[in-house]
Protein backbone atom coordinates (compact mmCIF):
# COMPACT_ATOMS: atom_id res chain seq x y z
CA UNK A 1 0.00 0.00 0.00
CA UNK A 2 1.33 3.73 -1.02
CA UNK A 3 2.42 5.09 2.38
CA UNK A 4 0.69 8.48 2.45
CA UNK A 5 2.12 10.80 4.25
CA UNK A 6 4.51 8.22 6.05
CA UNK A 7 1.06 6.99 7.62
CA UNK A 8 0.05 3.48 5.84
CA UNK A 9 -3.53 4.35 4.54
CA UNK A 10 -4.58 7.06 6.96
CA UNK A 11 -4.99 9.56 4.04
CA UNK A 12 -8.21 9.29 2.19
CA UNK A 13 -8.15 8.09 -1.48
CA UNK A 14 -10.68 10.53 -2.94
CA UNK A 15 -8.17 13.35 -3.38
CA UNK A 16 -6.29 10.99 -6.10
CA UNK A 17 -9.29 9.51 -7.84
CA UNK A 18 -10.65 13.45 -8.16
CA UNK A 19 -6.73 14.22 -9.74
CA UNK A 20 -6.79 11.31 -12.23
CA UNK A 21 -10.22 12.33 -13.30
CA UNK A 22 -9.23 15.23 -14.04
CA UNK A 23 -5.98 14.60 -15.54
CA UNK A 24 -7.12 11.46 -17.98
CA UNK A 25 -10.92 11.21 -18.19
CA UNK A 26 -12.07 15.11 -17.95
CA UNK A 27 -13.79 15.16 -15.02
CA UNK A 28 -16.39 12.77 -17.16
CA UNK A 29 -16.35 9.80 -14.10
CA UNK A 30 -19.32 10.29 -11.58
CA UNK A 31 -18.32 11.10 -8.11
CA UNK A 32 -18.10 7.52 -6.02
CA UNK A 33 -16.54 6.28 -3.39
CA UNK A 34 -13.21 5.29 -3.30
CA UNK A 35 -11.70 3.94 0.05
CA UNK A 36 -9.21 1.40 1.21
CA UNK A 37 -10.21 -2.20 2.16
CA UNK A 38 -8.36 -4.07 4.79
CA UNK A 39 -10.19 -7.56 4.04
CA UNK A 40 -9.13 -7.44 -0.04
CA UNK A 41 -6.20 -9.51 -0.18
CA UNK A 42 -6.69 -11.56 -3.93
CA UNK A 43 -6.86 -8.06 -5.40
CA UNK A 44 -5.09 -5.19 -5.53
CA UNK A 45 -8.04 -2.99 -7.03
CA UNK A 46 -11.59 -3.89 -7.52
CA UNK A 47 -14.32 -1.68 -8.84
CA UNK A 48 -17.90 -2.36 -8.48
CA UNK A 49 -21.46 -1.83 -9.62
CA UNK A 50 -24.73 -3.04 -9.01
CA UNK A 51 -27.93 -3.12 -11.82
CA UNK A 52 -30.55 -4.19 -12.73
CA UNK A 53 -31.55 -6.52 -15.99
CA UNK A 54 -34.78 -7.03 -16.60
CA UNK A 55 -35.94 -9.13 -19.50
CA UNK A 56 -36.13 -6.78 -22.55
CA UNK A 57 -35.14 -4.08 -21.08
CA UNK A 58 -31.70 -2.25 -21.15
CA UNK A 59 -29.75 -3.12 -17.97
CA UNK A 60 -30.24 0.09 -15.65
CA UNK A 61 -27.29 0.75 -13.21
CA UNK A 62 -27.47 1.65 -9.74
CA UNK A 63 -25.07 5.01 -9.76
CA UNK A 64 -24.81 4.63 -5.78
CA UNK A 65 -23.43 1.59 -6.07
CA UNK A 66 -20.41 2.30 -8.02
CA UNK A 67 -17.32 2.09 -5.87
CA UNK A 68 -13.55 1.67 -6.10
CA UNK A 69 -11.58 -0.11 -3.50
CA UNK A 70 -8.35 -0.35 -2.79
CA UNK A 71 -6.13 -3.44 -0.91
CA UNK A 72 -4.11 -2.61 2.16
CA UNK A 73 -2.40 -5.56 1.53
CA UNK A 74 0.00 -4.48 -0.90
CA UNK A 75 2.96 -2.79 -0.61
CA UNK A 76 2.99 -0.46 -4.16
CA UNK A 77 4.27 2.94 -4.85
CA UNK A 78 2.43 6.01 -5.45
CA UNK A 79 3.21 5.44 -9.55
CA UNK A 80 2.02 2.10 -9.07
CA UNK A 81 -1.03 3.04 -6.86
CA UNK A 82 -1.96 5.50 -9.38
CA UNK A 83 -1.79 2.87 -12.07
CA UNK A 84 -3.87 0.63 -10.33
CA UNK A 85 -6.51 3.27 -9.28
CA UNK A 86 -6.58 4.15 -13.46
CA UNK A 87 -7.09 0.60 -14.24
CA UNK A 88 -10.46 0.60 -11.85
CA UNK A 89 -11.56 4.15 -12.84
CA UNK A 90 -11.38 2.37 -16.89
CA UNK A 91 -14.14 -0.47 -15.36
CA UNK A 92 -16.06 2.59 -13.93
CA UNK A 93 -15.86 4.23 -17.25
CA UNK A 94 -17.41 1.35 -19.40
CA UNK A 95 -19.58 0.62 -16.73
CA UNK A 96 -21.73 3.99 -16.72
CA UNK A 97 -21.02 3.60 -20.90
CA UNK A 98 -23.08 0.32 -19.89
CA UNK A 99 -20.61 -2.33 -20.48
CA UNK A 100 -21.47 -4.65 -17.98
CA UNK A 101 -20.04 -7.94 -19.04
CA UNK A 102 -16.11 -9.17 -19.39
CA UNK A 103 -13.97 -5.63 -19.81
CA UNK A 104 -10.39 -7.69 -19.68
CA UNK A 105 -9.08 -8.85 -22.89
CA UNK A 106 -12.09 -6.62 -24.97
CA UNK A 107 -11.26 -3.90 -28.00
CA UNK A 108 -13.26 -1.25 -25.25
CA UNK A 109 -11.23 -2.15 -21.88
CA UNK A 110 -7.82 -2.28 -23.82
CA UNK A 111 -7.82 0.31 -25.86
CA UNK A 112 -9.05 2.58 -22.96
CA UNK A 113 -5.45 1.43 -21.06
CA UNK A 114 -3.44 2.04 -24.47
CA UNK A 115 -4.67 5.67 -24.02
CA UNK A 116 -4.09 5.43 -20.41
CA UNK A 117 -0.71 4.43 -19.91
CA UNK A 118 0.67 6.71 -23.35
CA UNK A 119 -1.10 9.97 -21.46
CA UNK A 120 -0.21 9.15 -18.03
CA UNK A 121 3.43 7.45 -19.06
CA UNK A 122 2.35 5.51 -16.08
CA UNK A 123 2.40 1.21 -16.49
CA UNK A 124 -1.74 0.78 -16.01
CA UNK A 125 -2.08 -2.80 -16.28
CA UNK A 126 -4.56 -4.49 -18.32
CA UNK A 127 -4.41 -7.27 -15.55
CA UNK A 128 -3.69 -6.56 -11.92
CA UNK A 129 -1.53 -9.60 -12.00
CA UNK A 130 0.89 -8.70 -14.08
CA UNK A 131 2.72 -6.55 -11.40
CA UNK A 132 1.30 -7.55 -7.83
CA UNK A 133 3.94 -6.63 -5.31
CA UNK A 134 2.82 -8.07 -1.47
CA UNK A 135 5.00 -7.77 1.63
CA UNK A 136 3.14 -11.40 2.41
CA UNK A 137 4.87 -12.72 -0.69
CA UNK A 138 7.48 -15.46 -0.11
CA UNK A 139 10.73 -13.90 -0.52
CA UNK A 140 12.94 -15.43 -3.68
CA UNK A 141 16.65 -15.06 -4.28
CA UNK A 142 17.55 -13.59 -7.12
CA UNK A 143 19.52 -10.28 -8.95
CA UNK A 144 18.85 -6.65 -9.34
CA UNK A 145 20.88 -3.67 -10.46
CA UNK A 146 20.12 -0.38 -8.40
CA UNK A 147 21.11 2.91 -10.39
CA UNK A 148 21.30 6.20 -9.29
CA UNK A 149 19.81 7.82 -12.50
CA UNK A 150 18.79 11.75 -13.60
CA UNK A 151 15.64 10.90 -12.48
CA UNK A 152 16.26 9.39 -9.31
CA UNK A 153 17.50 5.36 -7.65
CA UNK A 154 16.22 2.85 -10.44
CA UNK A 155 16.00 -1.06 -9.69
CA UNK A 156 16.19 -3.10 -12.54
CA UNK A 157 15.81 -6.96 -11.60
CA UNK A 158 17.29 -9.79 -13.39
CA UNK A 159 16.57 -13.85 -12.98
CA UNK A 160 19.48 -16.42 -11.46
CA UNK A 161 19.59 -18.29 -14.88
CA UNK A 162 20.24 -14.87 -16.81
CA UNK A 163 23.01 -13.87 -14.68
CA UNK A 164 25.11 -16.87 -15.02
CA UNK A 165 24.31 -17.17 -18.35
CA UNK A 166 25.69 -13.72 -19.05
CA UNK A 167 27.87 -12.89 -16.25
CA UNK A 168 30.50 -11.21 -18.38
CA UNK A 169 28.85 -9.78 -20.87
CA UNK A 170 26.32 -8.22 -18.40
CA UNK A 171 28.85 -5.97 -16.64
CA UNK A 172 30.15 -4.45 -19.22
CA UNK A 173 26.85 -3.52 -20.52
CA UNK A 174 25.77 -2.18 -17.18
CA UNK A 175 29.07 -0.15 -17.24
CA UNK A 176 28.43 1.40 -20.68
CA UNK A 177 25.48 2.99 -19.46
CA UNK A 178 28.20 5.45 -17.20
CA UNK A 179 29.32 7.70 -19.78
CA UNK A 180 26.09 8.61 -20.93
CA UNK A 181 25.09 10.72 -17.93
CA UNK A 182 21.17 9.48 -17.64
CA UNK A 183 23.00 6.71 -14.98
CA UNK A 184 25.89 8.42 -12.77
CA UNK A 185 26.13 4.40 -11.22
CA UNK A 186 25.16 1.38 -11.03
CA UNK A 187 25.38 -1.48 -7.98
CA UNK A 188 25.07 -5.36 -8.58
CA UNK A 189 23.41 -6.79 -5.89
CA UNK A 190 22.39 -10.34 -4.94
CA UNK A 191 19.02 -10.04 -2.38
CA UNK A 192 15.76 -12.23 -1.16
CA UNK A 193 12.94 -10.33 -1.87
CA UNK A 194 9.51 -10.18 -3.03
CA UNK A 195 10.74 -7.48 -5.95
CA UNK A 196 12.32 -10.82 -6.90
CA UNK A 197 9.75 -12.17 -9.81
CA UNK A 198 9.30 -14.71 -12.75
CA UNK A 199 8.77 -12.04 -15.04
CA UNK A 200 12.49 -11.12 -14.79
CA UNK A 201 13.57 -13.92 -17.29
CA UNK A 202 12.54 -11.07 -20.33
CA UNK A 203 15.30 -9.32 -19.57
CA UNK A 204 18.13 -9.01 -22.44
CA UNK A 205 21.12 -7.14 -23.38
CA UNK A 206 19.95 -5.08 -25.66
CA UNK A 207 18.76 -2.42 -23.81
CA UNK A 208 18.17 -1.63 -19.82
CA UNK A 209 14.67 -0.35 -18.54
CA UNK A 210 14.23 -0.14 -14.61
CA UNK A 211 11.69 0.89 -12.55
CA UNK A 212 12.29 4.11 -10.16
CA UNK A 213 12.08 3.44 -5.99
CA UNK A 214 12.49 5.80 -3.17
CA UNK A 215 15.67 5.90 -1.03
CA UNK A 216 13.56 3.93 1.56
CA UNK A 217 12.46 1.41 -0.48
CA UNK A 218 16.04 0.71 -2.12
CA UNK A 219 17.57 0.75 1.35
CA UNK A 220 15.20 -1.84 2.11
CA UNK A 221 15.70 -4.10 -0.80
CA UNK A 222 19.53 -3.84 0.53
CA UNK A 223 19.21 -5.27 3.49
CA UNK A 224 17.77 -8.47 2.34
CA UNK A 225 21.08 -9.17 0.07
CA UNK A 226 24.66 -7.83 -0.79
CA UNK A 227 26.83 -6.19 -3.64
CA UNK A 228 28.77 -7.79 -5.70
CA UNK A 229 29.53 -5.51 -8.19
CA UNK A 230 29.93 -1.90 -8.72
CA UNK A 231 30.01 0.74 -11.45
CA UNK A 232 31.05 3.88 -11.85
CA UNK A 233 33.49 7.21 -12.90
CA UNK A 234 36.56 5.16 -12.80
CA UNK A 235 34.90 2.51 -10.50
CA UNK A 236 34.52 -0.99 -11.84
CA UNK A 237 34.85 -4.11 -9.54
CA UNK A 238 32.54 -7.16 -9.69
CA UNK A 239 33.26 -10.65 -7.26
CA UNK A 240 31.93 -13.55 -9.61
CA UNK A 241 33.23 -15.80 -6.56
CA UNK A 242 31.23 -13.85 -3.80
CA UNK A 243 28.21 -13.71 -6.35
CA UNK A 244 27.99 -17.63 -6.16
CA UNK A 245 28.38 -18.26 -10.03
Amino acid sequence: MYLFDGVEGSQPLQPLYKELNTKYFGNSLPNIKVMWDGRLKKAIGRARVKYTNLIGKKPEINMTSLKITMSKSFDLSYEDTSAVMLHEMAHIQLFIGGILDRHHGTSAFDGLIKRLRKESGLNVPFKESSFKTSPKAAAKEGYLAILDTSGGVGVCVYSTPFIKKNWRELTNFLASFIPSGKVRQVELWKVKHPIIKNSTGKRSLRKISWSIKTTEEVESIKKSGFKWGEFGPEIKIADSKRAGL
